[in-house]
């Protein structure tokens, strides 16, 4: 454990399923840029709404900044299972989380006429805290998929001695006693062509790699229950710190952001001159590497794959004319990206706005 309370444990594909994971990841990759893209202005837009919106609008802001974070979390961890990775696990609110995950699923839920009791003891656990999202998530998506006529979830969350348990039951069709042992298989589902079969399979491998252990009991017309075990740990020392605002540069300088997706490079430029920056934008990597040699910048901040020239094509055109001005790029792509080749610092999206606004203060 760190002096922040964290601890990084690296995890490998679970048994059995390598190849196929590896065919899921070659797939998924594609997407990968895009939709962390849309994350991306999602969270710049949240960053936007909690500078100028009164304390409710700040909270909603507050949600979706996380649910973007989640959501790149997610979009990182099925691209890499085929691959080592590794979870960084802190102190985190198993009642917080779970009653987190109840209002990300909200709109399925209460739209299938289900209804929700919770019974949420104070407990953490060590855990990443969006894989456990992510748990919760899932179990509470299949909870409402089994009770197509509407029905009952209950989830309560409790703290005995050194363990933290969580339980989630609905009121559904349940499950066939031959059909359980296979239940948290990759690839394994009963929902036919409606569903992938890894839901169950991450969440079992993802509440393993953080020292816990799930398990399901369940009977055909008596609904089922999940339990979710994680050893218990101390709370987090000091707590974080609430949404706010977009904080000021402590240094304006001139930014170009050099950004193909026109609502990424309008949120970039919306919140770096929010924060007291002089912002210009470029479309493509040719047309920033043009903007530069017309005009220099202090900063450009550029992303990865663009038409034309790319993010580190574009870096070394920066380099080559001023040696001295930092490039920061941007990367919506799953595998990893390190600095280098005229790249000062990398930054994977959806990026904390905040994040880049202090990257670009100390570059």
């Amino acid at each position: 454990m760190g002096a922040q309370g964290r601890v990084v444990v690296a995890i490998g594909p679970p048994a059995k399923q390598d190849d196929r994971l590896r065919a899921v990841g070659a797939l998924a990759a594609g997407l990968a840029h895009d939709v962390n893209n849309l994350l991306t202005t999602v969270a710049g837009h949240a960053r936007l709404l909690a500078a100028d919106g009164e304390p409710s609008v700040r909270r909603r802001a507050e949600a979706i900044l996380r649910a973007a974070r989640d959501g790149g979390a997610l979009l990182a961890r099925l691209l890499q299972q085929a691959r080592p990775r590794a979870l960084a696990l802190e102190p985190v609110s198993l009642a917080r989380a779970a009653q987190e995950a109840l209002e990300l699923t909200r709109p399925r839920w209460s739209s299938a006429r289900v209804s929700v009791r919770t019974d949420l003891a104070e407990a953490h656990v060590l855990a990443d805290a969006a894989a456990l999202g992510e748990v919760f998530v899932n179990l509470i998506l299949n909870a409402v998929d089994a009770m197509p006529s509407g029905g009952t979830l209950a989830l309560t969350v409790a703290h005995e001695g050194t363990t933290a348990r969580a339980t989630l039951s609905d009121t559904g069709c349940g499950i066939p006693a031959e059909t359980l042992p296979r239940l948290f298989e990759p690839f394994y589902t009963t929902k036919g062509q409606g569903g992938t079969g890894l839901g169950l399979a991450m969440a079992r491998h993802a509440v393993e790699a953080m020292g816990g252990a799930i398990s399901v009991e369940s009977k055909v017309g008596a609904g089922t229950c999940f339990l979710v075990e994680l050893p218990a740990c101390a709370p987090r020392p000091v707590a974080l710190a609430p949404l706010s605002g977009l904080s000021r540069a402590r240094f304006p300088r001139r930014v170009l952001v050099v950004e193909d997706d026109p609502d990424v490079r309008a949120v970039l430029v919306e919140m770096l001159g929010a924060a007291g920056h002089s912002v210009r934008a470029a479309a493509t990597g040719d047309a920033g590497a043009a903007a530069f040699l017309a005009e220099g910048a202090d900063v450009v901040v550029t992303d990865l794959s663009m038409p034309g020239l790319d993010g580190r094509a574009l870096a070394a055109q920066v380099k080559l004319a001023s040696p001295s001005t930092p490039v920061l790029m941007l990367t919506g792509w799953g595998e990893s990206a390190e600095p280098g080749d005229g790249v000062d610092f990398v930054l994977a999206k959806p990026c904390d706005p905040q994040e880049l606004i202090r990257r670009i203060d100390q570059l």
